[in-house]
């Protein structure tokens, strides 16, 4: 009886911990930044996700931020 109940709590964690990974995944914009901070889109993302991530870039932009200023636009006059 006591190796059920140890099962069940075990089991139990383990779908909290799955649950909670589940929402620990990072907004779309953010991937989008990420991916335009790297010098090149690797993936597709919405026209949505592009304007979100617009709305995040600083407003003094290093030049890697304008190099992903410049890829966003060009992205967006793309796909939107």
């Amino acid at each position: 009886m006591r190796r059920r109940a140890w099962l069940l709590a075990v089991g139990l964690s383990l779908l909290g911990t799955v649950a909670a990974s589940a929402d620990a995944r990072p907004p779309a914009w953010k991937l989008f930044l990420n991916d335009a901070y790297s010098g090149r889109l690797d993936h597709e993302y919405s026209c949505a996700t592009a304007r979100e991530a617009m709305k995040h870039l600083p407003a003094a932009a290093p030049d890697t931020a304008t190099e992903a200023l410049r890829l966003i636009r060009a992205y967006r006059r793309k796909v939107c």
